[in-house]
């Protein structure tokens, strides 16, 4: 699967059902970038090292939310289920 192909709703539904990550995601435009931008010239500057941390922040940030969720869930007041959506 080419992730740079899919189109932004089928980039956020992969990421909401875990098909991929947002490293993953990243890492597949940054080498589509790598691949292609010598001949069209489009970025000035890449700035790869934040794209990857910022990917990686973004991981960490939805397995919190996604552990919260259940931790919410599972507590002895079911009453409410907090849920943050991406």
């Amino acid at each position: 699967m080419n992730l740079h192909e899919l189109t932004l709703k089928e980039q956020l539904e992969g990421l909401k059902d875990s098909s991929f990550s947002s490293t993953e995601l990243t890492n597949a435009y940054l080498s589509r970038i790598k691949k292609i931008d010598k001949s069209i010239n489009s970025y000035i500057t890449v700035t790869e090292e934040t794209a990857l941390e910022q990917a990686e922040k973004s991981d960490k940030d939805i397995k919190l939310t996604n552990l919260y969720c259940l931790m919410v869930y599972l507590s002895p007041i079911r009453t409410f289920f907090v849920q943050k959506t991406y």
